[in-house]
């Protein structure tokens, strides 16, 4: 018996050593890549956020705190805006101003003509939720579990409602119902007439 137990240990110690000494599978080497591209463009840190384009200037956050405007056909930089935090949330632009989140808990309205700042709006955590305009509000989410909507023209809250997890998740709005999702496992069906100032 005593015998049968030391065998298990040695093999599961021989497992343990062959596993730990496999090295892990190799993938493209660090610091190549396609060069059939038409222009890239280099930013200070991961690009996460997804791009918009619009009369051919495209939008986009990166990773090093910075908001991007380039030239479509070119990739020329036209102005970049600075937060301080990871911009990682898909950009929305209505009416001339681009609307986004930034991990410093800031979302930020800024005149896609100047690059200047609107206004922005603190929550208490990171922002990673695109959003949405609806009735003159900037809808989106946010880690601090909450959803926002906030007036587009003063950055004022309208009203917030409280789910029991993070929102990454963009709103969308059907009819008179706004829906998004939550990282306490909930999907949310919310009447926009039961939300109030």
């Amino acid at each position: 018996m005593k015998k049968d137990i030391q065998k298990i240990c040695l093999l599961i110690l021989c497992s343990l050593i062959l596993f730990y000494s496999c090295p892990p599978p190799e993938g493209p080497p660090r610091g190549e890549y396609d060069k059939n591209f038409q222009w890239r463009f280099e930013t200070g840190a991961q690009v996460n956020s997804s791009p918009i384009i619009l009369n051919d200037v495209i939008y986009f956050g990166s990773s090093d705190g910075n908001f991007y405007a380039l030239d479509a056909l070119t990739g020329t930089e036209k102005w970049r805006f600075a937060t301080k935090g990871e911009i990682q949330s898909i950009p929305f632009i209505h009416e001339g101003v681009a609307y986004f989140g930034s991990d410093d808990n800031f979302f930020y309205a800024v005149d896609i003509s100047t690059g200047q700042e609107k206004w922005k709006f603190q929550t208490w955590n990171n922002i990673r939720s695109g959003a949405l305009i609806y009735n003159g509000a900037a809808i989106f989410g946010s880690l601090d579990h909450f959803v926002y909507a906030v007036d587009v023209e003063t950055g004022q809250e309208k009203w917030k409602f409280r789910t029991a997890g993070a929102v990454y998740s963009t709103p969308f709005i059907s009819g008179d119902k706004v829906y998004f999702g939550s990282g306490d496992y909930h999907l949310y069906a919310v009447d926009l007439s039961e939300l109030h100032e």
